[in-house]
């Protein structure tokens, strides 16, 4: 027994609807005087076994086995190296708030400041260390990136030694622009807790109008001019114009586009470095800063 709401039960009530349908087109075909149910009927069911007979299905096969996937290497290389946008910029200032806000406690900061060892060879230091840092995250996201395609047998059709040189260097220089936000965070002596949520707004922020979330011509006006102040839509746009795809689908690949899109994200990194000297400047500057345990003292 086969339930009429099942799969069968349905299949089946179509295959009689049609048969119907198809013996009342016949019934009414035939002349007025020959109009008989059952000669309709023969009619349909001699058409069907006629049909059934003559009908084959052709299998035509493909002139390229890959056809489908041959294209899609360099963009799925390219909107993983996007997708990275985000977590890089939650987690590296993060990492490097808490090494710079490390040495910038009270004891550490006093032992330091004795030391005969220069304030801004001590904080050059400190940067590279994170520099070495997001170093590593690099490759490692980017080997990580062509693992993923390798497993889900994308083709890597498209990429170039070029291409993928470029795309590293924008996602080291997007990397080193997040260290930079760390360490004017740190630098500006915020605590734990704003630190995390102004990096997680910041991080939103610049994910939602930097075009990785959203295709450009769908975001509104104002979305894109915000993002054009932030460093997410030009580190997508110069993935863009090592690929030749998305905002740069118009021009192609541009490698002049591509280093002043990657030269502005420098910027705001050079900016974020500028910044941060300039605060860790003014609290050496400030005995409450430099030394609390001495002006507790004196008072």
């Amino acid at each position: 027994m086969v339930s009429y709401a099942s799969g069968a039960g349905s299949l089946a009530q179509l295959e009689v609807n049609e048969f119907l349908s198809l013996t009342r087109t016949s019934y009414l075909g035939l002349p007025q005087s020959q109009r008989e149910l059952g000669t309709a009927m023969t009619t349909v069911l001699n058409v069907a076994n006629d049909d059934t007979k003559q009908s084959h299905i052709a299998v035509v096969p493909s002139s390229s086995k890959d056809e489908g996937t041959a294209t899609l290497g360099a963009p799925a290389f390219a909107s993983t190296i996007k997708t990275g946008l985000y977590p890089l910029l939650l987690v590296m200032p993060v990492c490097t708030f808490l090494v710079v806000s490390t040495f910038n406690d009270s004891e550490i900061r006093r032992r330091l400041y004795s030391s005969p060892a220069r304030t801004v060879s001590l904080e050059a230091q400190q940067m590279l260390t994170c520099g070495a840092f997001g170093l590593l995250v690099c490759v490692a996201y980017t080997a990580v990136t062509f693992l993923l395609m390798m497993l889900a047998r994308v083709s890597l059709d498209g990429l170039t030694i070029m291409n993928v040189g470029l795309s590293f260097v924008s996602l080291l220089t997007y990397t080193f622009m997040a260290i930079a936000c760390g360490f004017l965070l740190g630098s500006a002596d915020f605590n734990e807790m704003a630190t995390n949520g102004f990096v997680n707004v910041f991080a939103l922020l610049v994910m939602f109008t930097s075009g990785m979330s959203f295709p450009v011509d769908m975001m509104p006006d104002p979305m894109i001019t915000i993002g054009k102040l932030l460093p997410g839509w030009w580190f997508c746009t110069s993935i863009d114009q090592v690929f030749g795809i998305g905002t740069a689908a118009s021009t192609g690949v541009n490698i002049g586009l591509w280093a002043s899109s990657i030269g502005l994200v420098a910027l705001f990194g050079v900016t974020f470095i500028c910044l941060g000297l300039t605060f860790g400047r003014i609290r050496r500057t400030r005995p409450t800063l430099a030394s609390p345990a001495t002006t507790q003292l004196a008072k």
